[in-house]
């Protein structure tokens, strides 16, 4: 087994990093238990094409492409290059076993170069704080530096589904980190017959309010993640 790991990080140094290395879904399982700092690893499905599904895994400075045989792994998404549409895949320090990942403390966006005029708002790094069945806790890393006044803009990380409860983060102008909890709103999913939700992302939005009055997104950021949501069990 060792002799097939070394080959296969020895090919890809010979491939280079901007090639995508050609691996057994066997010998993928195998790189996945492999990692420097658990906290920043991650492994994302960037998509496929006719043949092969796509793979990228960061960690501590460092980026791998690998790729897979369509006919070895049951996955169908549309090959594309866009981050935004991206899947974090439940492998290496995430895996811990149960229906979804095990992610507290682990950084599930970070932006690798910064956003170039005219932009003036971007989204730095987001990390789990805690996450359980029904909640998600998360420290949001961002740099305002917009016309509207900062009081007037207030920053929401939201699930794709309806049956959720957030807090806004106030934003501060420069570069700041904001907190927010995201529960579920569970006596809507109850009144709807709905125990359980599987969520495949999470919009971070900047939204113009001026005052009190919503007029609008002036940004967003799209963070693959999926997760599936589970009501609190009754007490007995």
């Amino acid at each position: 087994m060792k002799k097939l790991i070394l080959s296969v990080f020895l090919s890809f140094m010979l491939f280079g990093c901007n090639q995508p290395l050609t691996v057994s879904k066997a010998n993928l399982m195998e790189i996945t238990k492999h990692w420097k700092e658990p906290k920043v690893a991650i492994w994302y499905y960037t998509g496929s094409d006719a043949e092969y599904h796509y793979f990228r895994f960061t960690d501590l400075g460092d980026t791998k492409e690998y790729r897979v045989k369509r006919e070895e792994m049951q996955i169908d998404t549309p090959l594309t290059k866009k981050q935004k549409d991206w899947r974090v895949m439940p492998w290496g320090p995430m895996t811990n076993g149960s229906h979804h990942p095990a992610r507290s403390g682990v950084t599930i966006f970070m932006r690798e170069a910064n956003l170039k005029p005219p932009y003036k708002i971007e989204v730095d790094e987001v990390e789990v704080v805690q996450e359980t069945d029904y909640s998600l806790i998360l420290d949001v890393s961002y740099t305002y530096q917009d016309e509207i006044p900062n009081e007037e803009v207030k920053l929401f990380v939201l699930p794709n589904m309806s049956y959720w409860a957030t807090n806004s983060i106030p934003v501060e102008r420069g570069s700041h980190v904001g907190r927010v909890s995201i529960d579920l709103y569970e006596k809507k999913m109850k009144e709807d017959q709905v125990y359980q939700y599987e969520t495949s992302k999470l919009t971070i939005s900047f939204d113009h309010y001026a005052p009190e009055k919503y007029k609008g997104s002036i940004y967003n950021e799209i963070v693959p993640f999926i997760k599936v949501w589970k009501i609190r069990k009754e007490r007995e």
